[in-house]
């Protein structure tokens, strides 16, 4: 067997009872949610169940929930969050038709036409002398 097997200690993160530490969930992390911005306070064991203990950050009130159920919280909010993100709203006065595109597109052609008649001449006058 391999001295260094030999020294190794089953780390309390792979035993029954303990809690592995969490990035998603370490302390402080904040989170916007529906609710309004959430910090978490604590992630413990309770009754073999993984719970989370989370501030609203708006009124100061401390809320006791499972991890899945926040983990479920979270992931309704980002989902909402992507969905509005997809219906932005443009105001009226931004929006165009086929029609004012062709009209600006044909605005812009003439303006164009008239900055080339203008070049061809300006080089005309050049080649004279």
């Amino acid at each position: 067997m391999n001295r260094k097997a030999e020294g190794r200690k089953m780390s309390e993160s792979n035993r029954v009872g303990f809690l592995k530490k969490s990035k998603k969930y370490a302390k402080g992390k904040e989170y916007i949610t529906e609710e309004g911005t959430i910090k978490i306070i604590n992630r413990y064991l309770e009754n073999g169940e993984i719970m989370i203990s989370y501030m609203l950050m708006d009124t100061g009130d401390i809320f006791y929930k499972t991890e899945l159920a926040v983990n479920d919280m979270l992931y309704r909010y980002s989902k909402k969050a992507q969905e509005l993100a997809r219906e932005v709203v443009v105001p009226q006065e931004y929006k165009t038709t086929s029609e004012d595109f062709k009209a600006l597109t044909a605005k812009y052609e003439a303006i164009i036409d008239k900055q080339q008649e203008i070049i061809n001449i300006l080089m005309e006058q050049l080649k004279r002398g």
